[in-house]
């Protein structure tokens, strides 16, 4: 491939991404942004994880596991300093972040880069409606950056199984869907 040609679909992955970027930066209409949002806020000011579920009004008293709790805190440290407009680019960041860890992984099969856009550009749009400010979109970062330090480690040699746990502990407090993998 010469790299007039190869430039050319090194583009077209540009504009996957820029894709990528339009889905990202749309309103925040999640119904939970606002639960996290006082939540993050709760857990800063009261320097510990709710025990109850005081954000439901009718349950109070209920015994509560926040499994999002460092994503609840991270989203409010985003908002405290840059508003909105940062929470959105906090979720562009981690959609490029995914493509490019996405991208680490299939690169390895040499897959021409019109095929690899393609098969970004579809999984992008499988989970368009996914693409908004949630946990879960730590949780497909997460699993790809777990799948690729094994990729590295079973056709690399590349002695990388230490970054796992790092993986796993970070995971579990930001998302109860680590059990996925276990």
């Amino acid at each position: 491939m010469t790299l007039s040609t190869r430039s050319k679909w090194i583009v077209l992955f540009i504009l996957v991404l820029l894709v990528s970027g339009l889905f990202s930066f749309r309103l925040l209409s999640d119904p939970d942004i606002g639960t996290h949002l006082k939540a993050g806020k709760w857990i800063i000011e009261n320097q510990r994880v709710p025990g109850k579920d005081t954000f439901t009004y009718t349950c109070t008293d209920h015994d509560y596991l926040d499994s999002h709790w460092f994503f609840q805190v991270l989203i409010y440290a985003v908002y405290l300093l840059s508003g909105y407009k940062g929470l959105s680019i906090f979720v562009f960041l981690q959609m490029a972040l995914l493509s490019y860890l996405i991208w680490l992984r299939i690169r390895r099969y040499r897959i021409s880069f019109f095929i690899l856009s393609w098969v970004v550009f579809a999984g992008i749009i499988c989970m368009e409606t996914r693409i908004t400010l949630r946990p879960e979109m730590f949780t497909f970062i997460f699993m790809t950056l777990m799948l690729l330090v094994l990729d590295r480690y079973y056709h690399e040699k590349k002695k990388n199984l230490w970054l796992l746990p790092l993986i796993m502990i970070l995971w579990c407090n930001m998302h109860g869907l680590l059990f996925l993998v276990l």
